[in-house]
């Protein structure tokens, strides 16, 4: 996974292909599951057969595994729940980089996808909505908090302020991670070890345990160029809580504790 990790935030951003659309309030629906740590959709193939794809939010474009592709087929017919999934300006990794706990993924589905719809991440209830975005977010039959804004970069980059321990930092939300990633800046205001669990509050709702991993990489340090802590907000937030995220709107909602 480690080209992935490359790829994700601060990836020079490229345009978002056109997307199909869903009208009215009618909304797209595909199974989503957690593997090895990592958020998982399904998406088909013309000729109806199911790949694994990763989720997410900081990687910019569609990405295919190398067997994945091969699998795909025709690139241009593919559909996350009943959606046309954008394939002009994919790339094609080795398989080694999309390798999670022995599985090798067919590809990403990247915020170029993401971006264009109201998105309702519920792994609680196995399942990715995409809905047309509206004046504003709702979700039958689903109680989320009030918004958590986001900042969005590029058009399909997010960042946000989060509460990490007692402390407040600058973070970008990447779900293709599988743990909570902090400099050594938050390592030392923290007092946390490489590998260690913390507890985050995100606008009014606070998730605790999560995984935690101390990283110095080139990504957090663009992000943090003056070496301040900063924070990569991984999968585990969306583990039993359904959030609601919608790159218009500027605004992420999760489930109320």
């Amino acid at each position: 996974m480690r080209n992935v990790l490359a790829m994700t935030t601060l990836l020079t951003v490229v345009g978002s292909a056109a997307m199909g659309q869903t009208h009215g309030d009618e909304q797209a629906e595909a199974p989503l599951r957690v593997h090895g740590g990592r958020l998982v959709v399904q998406v088909k193939t013309s000729s109806g057969n199911e790949l694994d794809f990763l989720l997410s939010t900081g990687t910019p474009m569609t990405v295919f595994s190398e067997s994945g592709a091969a699998r795909a087929g025709d690139l241009t017919k593919l559909t996350l729940g009943g959606i046309p999934v954008p394939s002009e300006e994919s790339q094609t990794i080795p398989d080694e980089d999309l390798r999670v706990a022995g599985k090798v993924l067919d590809g990403i589905i990247g915020s170029n996808t993401l971006s264009q719809f109201n998105a309702l991440i519920d792994v609680p209830g196995g399942r990715l909505l995409l809905k047309p975005t509206g004046r504003s977010v709702s979700w039958d039959g689903v109680h989320l908090s009030e918004p958590i804004r986001l900042m969005v970069y590029h058009g399909v980059v997010l960042g946000l302020e989060v509460v990490f321990g007692n402390n407040k930092y600058n973070a970008a939300l990447d779900l293709a991670l599988p743990t909570l990633v902090v400099n050594e800046r938050v390592k030392t205001d923290m007092h946390i070890e490489a590998e260690d669990v913390g507890t985050l509050r995100l606008g009014s709702t606070t998730l605790s345990d999560l995984p935690v991993r101390v990283r110095d990489n080139e990504n957090l340090r663009r992000w943090s160029p003056n070496g301040d802590g900063f924070v990569m907000v991984g999968a585990p937030i969306a583990y039993d809580c359904a959030i609601s995220i919608s790159f218009l709107h500027r605004e992420m909602r999760t489930c109320i504790r």
